[in-house]
């Protein structure tokens, strides 16, 4: 996916994207501060340790970037589709709800946290890294 994604962008004269593989648990120290936004697309429900994957992206963006997780959430699909996550997927390890993804954002210390539904099912999970000012609260 990683080859794809970059071949993509170069054909498509992109200079201002980078694709990396890497453990989202502990991403490179290199890292730190260098990204406006992480994007992960049906993979969180994969992460064995949530919250350190969470804790590493947040010191991966920069001040104001944000983290978007697109992943099944509201509680009945994940009551329905988790028996068949776990015969289908043998990566799967759990889904989150709506609110345990903005408690692990919060925790882990993303400022601001939402969920957003895009299908029956399935969502978006967004965090903000603090902006250099103080974010009013909404």
């Amino acid at each position: 996916m990683v080859e794809v994604a970059h071949t993509a962008a170069r054909k498509r004269r992109l200079d201002n994207c980078a694709f990396f593989q890497a453990d989202v648990g502990d991403l490179p120290r290199q890292f730190e501060g260098s990204f406006d936004l992480v994007y992960s697309c049906l993979a969180h429900h994969h992460y064995p340790d949530p919250a350190a994957a969470a804790a590493s992206v947040l010191r991966s963006l920069r001040t104001g970037g944000v983290y978007c997780v697109i992943d099944p959430g509201p509680s009945w699909f994940n009551a329905l589709s988790a028996p068949l996550g776990r015969l289908a997927d043998p990566g799967w390890i759990g889904w989150k709800t709506p609110e345990e993804f903005r408690s692990l954002f919060g925790t882990a210390g993303f400022a601001r946290t939402c969920w957003i539904p895009l299908l029956p099912g399935f969502g978006v999970a967004i965090g903000q890294k603090a902006s250099a000012a103080p974010v009013p609260p909404t």
